[in-house]
């Protein structure tokens, strides 16, 4: 692993454990094992780095996404998988899921340059919701909006879960998965 990607990784991990404001550089520096200066030679500033981390995150994301999508299932088959993925994600890298909280609140410049990245351009649930809209299956309703109806409720679940305040069982995933894919089609169907 590069000094960056290190750099990265345990500003991950404090970011997660103890939010934007909790942590310092040296902290940063210490967990990934470099001089406090080497931290400064990759980032301007503490508010780059979590730019930085911020863009490295999104991008994980779409990678974890596009990896091996199969565009010939049938739509929800396709929002199935895509939701499952994002939970195996977090589940595997807990902090990822924390610092999403902190990410959520960033200030709104960062947000909006930012938004570029976002799970938007070629990502399979991008092109899935733009297929599926001019095919009458989703609501016409903007991606960003399909986005915070349709996935949102599982990051929340996700969180609850991680957190240890509501277990979710692989039923109760399925269950939440389809009654999203419900509220954003324009009827019921799989």
């Amino acid at each position: 692993m590069s000094k960056r990607d290190a750099i990265l990784v345990a500003t991950l991990k404090l970011l997660a454990g103890k939010g934007f404001h909790g942590f310092s550089i040296k902290q940063v520096a210490d967990l990934a094992g470099v001089a406090t200066g080497t931290v400064y030679l990759y980032f301007r500033d503490r508010e780059h780095l979590i730019e930085e981390l911020h863009e490295a995150t999104i991008t994980r994301v779409i990678a974890e996404l596009s990896d091996g999508h199969d565009f010939s299932l049938a739509p929800f088959e396709q929002y199935q998988r895509i939701c499952l993925r994002i939970w195996q994600l977090f589940m595997r890298e807990p902090d990822m899921l924390l610092s999403k909280l902190q990410f959520d609140h960033l200030p709104c410049e960062v947000i909006r340059q930012s938004e570029g990245q976002s799970l938007k351009a070629d990502s399979p649930l991008w092109l899935l919701f733009d297929e599926c809209k001019a095919q009458g299956i989703l609501k016409p309703l903007p991606n960003e909006v399909l986005f915070a109806l349709g996935l949102e409720p599982c990051f929340a679940l996700a969180l609850k879960h991680t957190l240890g305040i509501f277990p979710v069982d692989a039923s109760t995933l399925e269950a939440v998965i389809q009654a999203t894919w419900d509220g954003i089609c324009l009827r019921s169907s799989r």
